[in-house]
């Protein structure tokens, strides 16, 4: 596996780690809210 290669896997895990923080937090905001109403 050459460098480029593997610099380009921790990129794409890198974002999908980032998109997976954002999801989570929209989905306890959207938990809270509904245990609120």
């Amino acid at each position: 596996m050459s460098t480029k290669h593997a610099e380009q896997i921790q990129t794409i895990q890198a974002e999908q780690a980032v998109q997976e923080k954002a999801l989570l937090k929209e989905a306890k905001s959207r938990f809270h809210t509904e245990t609120a109403e």
